[in-house]
């Protein structure tokens, strides 16, 4: 069965011409997928989204707050594209179900990711393993879809627009969730505005990336010099993977002994803005009844949806 949620803002056009006209998506989605982690009234099932993009006024794009149950919020700033929110209720009671109630019970990421490649509109989704629930063939918790806001603007006040409206969603509850996103540094911030107590954890995969183009184009570290270094931060019995203070100290001076053997220009940059980071993964991960993979937190769920949002 299909349910299409309509009219949802794709893009703004230039408004100095036309200041009522924008373009909208139209996105069919469906059902069908629960044995898959896929809630019923799931906007982006696997395997299935479709975008139409199509003219109507701006007027028609308000209406669709009182017409169509997944369009919580629309706001649009002087000189910004609309920023549409979107969820349903069921969503929100995943998030304070799964994702806030530490210490009492078991909970999960809340992971954030931004949309690539959708033209002009961004899609920053939410997504979380759904702990009441595993897959039989894996036992593993599947990837459900929550709240997500389109925008055009990827800047401070757009996030902080979608961030701050979520918290106000969760206020009553024990425990802000624990966030999890790459590297973007207006989303990172907008997240600690919102939720100032909440712990925060950032993506090793990205910047495992990071760090290897890093010291490859800014430092030109040779291949071997710069295996040994990343290694040390991001392998196997690496620092990212350090699940205490102590073993996490200890090897970190073992990273600081690779840097100023093999990249000596690396040293302040690691010590400036990875293990701030990585330092900071380690406190959620302390977070009481927190679920977490074996290896360092990744954004894979949030890559996983993007996917299927393109």
């Amino acid at each position: 069965m299909c349910i299409a949620i309509s009219d949802i803002i794709k893009q703004t056009v230039d408004y100095s011409r036309k200041s009522d006209i924008t373009l909208v998506g139209s996105i069919v989605t469906s059902r069908e997928e629960m044995s898959l982690g896929w809630r019923k009234g799931c906007p982006f099932p696997r395997n299935r989204a479709i975008i139409v993009v199509k003219c109507v006024t701006k007027m028609s794009v308000e209406n669709m707050l009182h017409t169509n149950p997944f369009v919580q919020l629309v706001m649009q700033a002087k000189d910004k594209v609309l920023c549409i929110i979107l969820y349903t209720e069921e969503q929100l009671q995943d998030i304070r179900r799964l994702c806030c109630s530490s210490p009492h019970g078991q909970t999960t990421v809340l992971g954030f990711d931004k949309t690539y490649n959708l033209g002009d509109i961004h899609v920053t989704a939410s997504v979380l393993n759904h702990l009441a629930v595993t897959r039989a063939r894996t036992d593993e918790h599947p990837i459900f879809a929550e709240p997500m806001s389109l925008h055009g603007n990827s800047d401070y006040n757009t996030y902080t627009f979608f961030f701050q409206h979520l918290a106000s969603k969760l206020q009553e509850c024990s425990l802000q969730p624990v966030s999890g996103s790459d590297q973007e540094k207006a989303m990172c911030k907008a997240m600690d505005y919102a939720f100032p107590s909440a712990a925060h954890l950032t993506c090793t995969r990205h910047m495992h990336g990071n760090a290897e183009d890093y010291l490859r184009d800014s430092i030109g570290v040779s291949e071997a010099d710069r295996a040994r270094v990343v290694d040390t931060i991001f392998g196997k019995n690496g620092l990212a993977e350090a699940d205490e203070s102590v073993l996490f100290d200890c090897r970190l001076q073992l990273v600081r002994e690779a840097c100023r053997k093999f990249a000596p220009a690396f040293e302040h940059d690691f010590d400036g803005c990875i293990v701030p980071v990585l330092h900071a993964n380690l406190t959620a991960s302390e977070t009481p009844g927190l679920q977490l993979p074996p290896r360092s937190w990744t954004n894979n769920n949030c890559e996983s949806m993007n996917h299927v949002l393109k």
